[in-house]
């Protein structure tokens, strides 16, 4: 039989040199709403929940019913090469998720529904997904019910992984985020399979690096060493693995597991997120986020003119300046010369993130852990001739939780 993704027509775009492809099961929702062109998945508005240098999710509602839309504004050629290595041609990360899901599907294996994926013509792709409303992620699950409860979830998830991994399936990025239960059925379900390969025999070292991504994104106090070996009891049970084999998983899972907590993005997973941060809307790309705060506040034109006045030095200033509501904000503004630099980026195939971009980041972080800083209001980067980069950021003063949150509402 076949898969969705082989099933569907590419719809080619002559004008711009794009195509879509859109799942038979919601091509009249994506019609009836109008959803007909690539360029109709980048003019969406909508707050994003999570981004990269490259690429951004947004959640958005479509024909009434919830979705996440993957957006990359960028495809570099080492993001294609990979994928043709993985087994799925010179393609984005978007068009490898969508077969990803397909094969994982045909598996047995719970995935979040695909509705369309394409590319625009102009270096950009899209992959939108059907939300799992009823489901939440592992570590909400583990906040609540007793060890027993916990252990009996971790035997289930144990002989998911599996028999995944029989299946010579891969996740490299089997976080916790990622796996979603529902409290109703205890059904898994796993997302983000934009860096899985095809199936093929695993290796040892493959196997324990999904099992170390796990393990080391929950924190101690969700999952308890009793939990813990429960999943790889049923895992290595369920392989057939032999007793002393647990033992050479727990080393090999121990030792990655202290290799990635070396890197903050895992750190982080870790700690408990206490508020949600701002959502983001992007106003013109990449040169032009702002928060919901920062909208009420100002025009897009005005942040605009703001962040990007037309005459400036190369280097950094920083003003204080006064908020249209009375209170006290700060502008930091940056103007770099890049020219071997961006050449560096290209070859390397990396996107440059300005210290702007990256302290908007860091505040957007701090909220979430509820810590006390400056509120963010607005960011961006914008390249421009000559190997020049332009960016800002503008904030307003420090503020407590119970303030932020207050101000939000209003």
């Amino acid at each position: 039989m076949a898969t969705a993704l082989t099933a569907t027509k590419k719809r080619k775009d002559k004008a711009h040199g794009g195509w879509m492809r859109v799942n038979p099961a919601y091509s009249h929702l994506l019609q009836s709403d109008g959803f007909t062109k690539p360029q109709h998945f980048f003019q969406i508005p909508g707050p994003i929940i999570s981004g990269h240098a490259d690429r951004h999710v947004l959640r958005i509602e479509i024909g009434g019913m919830c979705c996440f839309l993957k957006r990359e504004h960028h495809i570099p050629w080492k993001d294609r090469w990979r994928s043709f290595r993985a087994g799925f041609g010179l393609v984005s990360l978007s068009q490898r998720e969508a077969g990803m899901i397909d094969i994982v599907k045909q598996a047995g294996i719970a995935a979040p529904d695909w509705l369309a994926v394409g590319e625009d013509g102009y270096g950009r792709a899209f992959l939108l997904l059907k939300a799992m409303d009823s489901a939440v992620d592992l570590r909400q699950y583990l906040r609540r019910g007793s060890e027993e409860e916990h252990c009996e979830l971790a035997r289930l998830l144990g002989e998911i992984v599996a028999g995944m991994h029989d299946k010579g399936i891969e996740h490299p990025d089997l976080y916790a985020k990622h796996v979603f239960v529902d409290p109703q059925t205890m059904r898994f379900a796993l997302i983000d399979w934009q860096r899985s390969r095809k199936p093929r025999r695993l290796s040892f070292p493959e196997c324990c690096r999904d099992l170390a991504a796990l393990n080391g994104s929950l924190a101690d106090e969700l999952a308890g060493d009793q939990v813990r070996r429960e999943f790889l009891r049923l895992y290595c049970q369920r392989r057939g693995h032999e007793a002393g084999s647990l033992e050479d998983f727990c080393q090999e899972i121990q030792a990655r597991t202290a290799r990635l907590l070396h890197r903050a993005s895992i750190r982080e997973q870790r700690l408990p997120t206490l508020y949600e941060s701002q959502p983001l809307f992007w106003l013109d790309g990449e040169a032009l986020c702002v928060t919901p705060r920062g909208q009420e506040l100002w025009h897009a034109d005005a942040l605009l003119a703001l962040g990007y006045p037309e005459r400036r030095r190369p280097g950094s200033e920083s003003v204080s300046l006064t908020l249209p509501d009375g209170n006290v904000g700060e502008l930091t503004r940056r103007r770099s010369l890049r020219l071997f630099g961006r050449c560096r980026d290209w070859l390397r195939q990396k996107r440059w993130t300005s210290p702007e971009v990256r302290q908007a980041g860091h505040l957007l972080r701090r909220e979430r852990l509820g810590e006390r800083g400056p509120m963010l209001l607005a960011f961006g980067q914008r390249p421009r001739e000559f190997g020049v980069v332009e960016s800002f950021v503008l904030t307003q003063k420090e503020l407590n939780h119970q303030s932020r949150a207050r101000s939000v509402a209003e």
